[in-house]
């Protein structure tokens, strides 16, 4: 690491002034990768403080079992898979008849026009 004994961690000046002079360079290294997987430090500038390039770090933070923040797109994502699969199982309760529709749309979060829409797409009546 190119951190030197008695400097003070300029990584996140928002943190403060923190002392490293006092840890040893696997310490200095578990404190950044922390601040990285709480999202209070970009891996771009822990990189590049560090010396090392972002893919070299991306392995530092593998081998110690860093995971990374989630990023608010992949949050939205998440977030959105999870509206599908409760409405999902909401048009399944109300085709098992287990739910009226009406109960199922606010259990679900959503309006009846949208479950009739997933039992047409899922259960689909056919032609007659």
């Amino acid at each position: 690491m190119t951190i030197p004994e008695n400097e003070t961690c300029p990584l996140a000046p928002e943190l403060g002034q923190l002392d490293m002079g006092s840890r040893t360079k696997e310490q200095k290294l578990a404190f950044i990768l922390e601040k990285i997987a709480a999202g209070a430090l970009r891996r771009s500038d822990a990189a590049e403080r560090l010396g090392v390039s972002e893919r070299h770090l991306n392995r530092l933070m593998k081998a110690h079992a860093v995971t990374r923040p989630p990023s608010p797109a992949h949050a939205r994502a998440e977030d959105a898979e999870i509206r599908r699969q409760v409405r999902q199982a909401a048009a399944l309760a109300v085709h098992n008849k287990e739910m009226t529709i009406e109960s199922a749309a606010e259990a679900a979060g959503c309006s009846e026009r949208t479950l009739y829409r997933l039992l047409e797409r899922y259960f689909p009546v056919g032609k007659r």
